[in-house]
């Protein structure tokens, strides 16, 4: 998942009564969390803001026909170690950002309570 998606699902989940978030949703937030590791949270190691991410340098190739080629060369385009940090970087720092809403659900939806407890653990991780 892109921070781009998690960008718009997390405005969507602002928008929502707190107490009909399903547990499937926050399942969700709690896989991505689940899936970045301390080897992302360093903001040295990726491009400088998320927005940089959408630079033609860091895109793939529209052709897909030409894939292959693709990766046959030693990094392909995406895979570049500044690219990928960041796509975990920016999902985590997004997450980060919404804690005080995935507190308050807690408060108000006991069916994801177990869950939210593990992502707000998860998110309290020290800054990097």
């Amino acid at each position: 998942m892109t921070p781009w998606v998690l960008l718009v699902l997390l405005k969507k989940l602002t928008s929502k009564k707190l107490e009909v978030v399903s547990l499937q949703e926050v399942q969700l937030y709690l896989a991505v969390a689940h899936a970045i590791t301390k080897d992302y949270l360093e903001p040295v190691n990726t491009v400088k803001n998320m927005q940089e991410l959408l630079d033609v340098n860091y895109l793939w190739i529209e052709n897909e026909d030409n894939d292959e080629q693709e990766w046959e060369k030693e990094t392909p385009k995406g895979y570049e170690e500044q690219a990928f940090v960041g796509y975990y970087y920016y999902s985590y720092r997004l997450l980060q950002e919404a804690v005080p809403i995935f507190s308050t659900i807690t408060a108000r939806n006991n069916e994801a309570s177990e869950c939210l407890a593990e992502l707000l653990t998860l998110l309290q991780q020290p800054d990097n």
